[in-house]
């Protein structure tokens, strides 16, 4: 059986930056206001203000989206846990 690699692809949007410049978890958007929103939900519309108080803010980025490559593993002994 031959496996077959996926060549990696590039896209670009918006995220939600920390002031350490980490990227919050899944804020990744097309938009500015999309990124915005994963943040301010309808039950918390001020909560963006807070992000923003605390120095994060609102970045273009470049993402690199992969297809992740899983191997299959075997215990050396029965029973074992891996």
């Amino acid at each position: 059986m031959t496996s077959r690699l996926f060549p990696p692809s590039f896209t670009q949007g918006y995220a939600i930056m920390t002031p350490g410049g980490s990227i919050i978890e899944h804020t990744y958007r097309r938009t500015p206001a999309e990124a915005i929103a994963t943040i301010a939900t309808p039950e918390d519309p001020d909560r963006w203000r807070a992000f923003e108080e605390h120095g994060c803010t609102v970045q273009f980025v470049y993402a690199r989206i992969f297809v992740p490559q899983f191997s299959p593993s075997k215990p050396e002994a029965e029973g074992a846990e891996p």
